[in-house]
């Protein structure tokens, strides 16, 4: 199983097509302070283009000292859209979610997560 440390992972998030990746859970331990996306492709975004290679993964925030969650259901739970900035010597991940439902509280399912590094994990 291959790790991959992400060196500016606000770079990497902000120039990354995570829009419409699948989620198959999260995972948010508070005693090592990581949260963790798991997906099973990546990559899926990028489908039928040349290059293309499916990647199950694990994505883990490290040192994360700050949650919001505010999901209102989990069905179909997709990546929507992804961005980070830098704040106060943390890097603050906003995720917005698609959860295949229709518009009810679209507009309210999103996650975020302030945190100093980032891993993504083969599985």
């Amino acid at each position: 199983m291959a790790t991959e440390k992400i060196e500016k992972p606000e770079n990497f998030i902000n120039s990354f097509s995570f829009h419409d990746v699948n989620l198959d859970r999260i995972n948010i331990d508070f005693d090592i302070q990581t949260a963790e996306l798991v997906t099973p492709d990546m990559n899926w975004n990028y489908e039928g283009r040349y290059g293309y290679v499916k990647r199950p993964c694990r994505l883990i925030f490290g040192c994360v000292t700050g949650y919001l969650i505010n999901v209102t259901d989990l069905e179909g739970m997709r990546i929507d859209s992804m961005s980070a900035n830098i704040k106060e010597g943390y890097i603050l991940a906003n995720i917005k979610l698609n959860l295949g439902r229709g518009d009810f509280g679209s507009e309210l399912d999103h996650i975020s997560f302030k945190f100093k590094t980032l891993e993504v994990v083969d599985m």
